[in-house]
């Protein structure tokens, strides 16, 4: 929630960069990738000053808690039941993305409502104050209350599921990053079983040297050789390390966003007002966003979306990780 108050002028500018209505102000700092966000940030305090780089922050706050919560407890919940039913591997990457890939349906199924209006706010230009945003026939909204009472009024219920599509497709970023993230900490799990293994043998081999054959060495009773032997043993199944935690939470959201990323273009694009007018469907407003601005457009706020989603997974990951080492004491014993 604190990362979310934090880098909020940064999914401002992001959501701003990905909408169509960005051709006259926002869309004219699209220079280098990093001064793009600068000017963008600029241009937006200038229309609206402080509050313009907080839009969306009430809804923001309402739903981050629950749909992390969710997230998580679905994907945890979701992978043991799985691999109870489907005999897979704990650690396998099969797994994770199955796991992934539930805990997406559910967590955007039901969390839905409350990003549209979030992205209804932050797209929306001038004070907002007016009825009707200037050259666009864009409604203005003066909170999320307002937001929401209009939406219904105006577009019916459906209107809070919009996006859903590109939604989904965007489970295949969460479902790439856990699987990443997964993969890579049990990289590093098998690497510390390894050096046990490795530091084991040197030892038993020392050892052994230094005995004689009237006095054979017995290393079921060294306690130095049984206590590395049972570091070994447990190794696979400790937490991973703080730093280990950040490094590796980093390097898969990376990933995955920059893979990913043109389905976050087309969610903000259909969950705009006139979406169904302009752009139809999913595929089809990839294909005109494609068509009429190229790479550019379906990248469009690249660099503000990773400046605030790699640190913010990061300490996700990283309060997760603490999270299962409270639940499960004899994970962290050997940290």
């Amino acid at each position: 929630m604190v990362g979310g108050v934090l880098t909020s002028p940064l999914e401002v500018v992001k959501t701003r960069l990905q909408g169509t209505y960005n051709k006259e102000g926002l869309a004219n700092t699209q220079h280098r990738f990093g001064t793009r966000t600068v000017r963008a940030l600029t241009h937006l305090h200038a229309e609206g000053g402080v509050r313009a780089l907080y839009r969306g922050m009430v809804p923001h706050l309402v739903g981050v808690v629950p749909a992390r919560a969710l997230y998580f407890g679905t994907f945890s919940w979701s992978k043991r039941e799985l691999g109870k039913q489907l005999e897979l591997d704990p650690h396998g990457m099969l797994l994770n993305w199955l796991g992934g890939v539930a805990a997406g349906v559910v967590t955007i199924t039901l969390t839905s409502p409350v990003w549209v209006v979030k992205t209804r706010l932050q797209l929306q230009v001038g004070n907002g104050k007016g009825s009707v945003a200037p050259g666009t026939g864009v409604r203005q909204y003066r909170s999320a209350w307002h937001c929401v009472t209009s939406m219904m009024r105006h577009e019916g219920p459906r209107a809070f599921f919009a996006g859903m599509s590109a939604s989904y497709v965007g489970i295949s970023e969460s479902s790439i990053q856990f699987m990443l993230y997964e993969k890579f900490k049990s990289l590093i799990k098998q690497r510390r079983v390894r050096q046990c293994e490795e530091a084991w043998q040197l030892e038993l081999q020392r050892r052994r040297r230094a005995h004689t054959a009237a006095a054979p060495f017995d290393h079921d009773a060294d306690p130095e050789l049984v206590q590395l032997s049972e570091l070994a043993r447990s190794a696979a199944a400790s937490s991973i390390g703080a730093w280990e935690t950040l490094g590796i939470s980093s390097t898969a959201k990376l990933v995955a966003s920059v893979l990913t990323y043109p389905h976050e273009v087309a969610r903000t694009r259909l969950r705009e007002e006139r979406a169904k007018e302009l752009y139809g469907g999913f595929v089809n407003c990839v294909r005109v966003v494609w068509r009429n601005e190229g790479l550019a457009g379906l990248y469009g706020g690249l660099a503000p979306h990773l400046l605030r989603v790699v640190p913010n997974a990061a300490i996700m990951f990283l309060t997760y990780e603490a999270v299962l080492s409270l639940f499960d004491p004899s994970s962290s014993a050997t940290r």
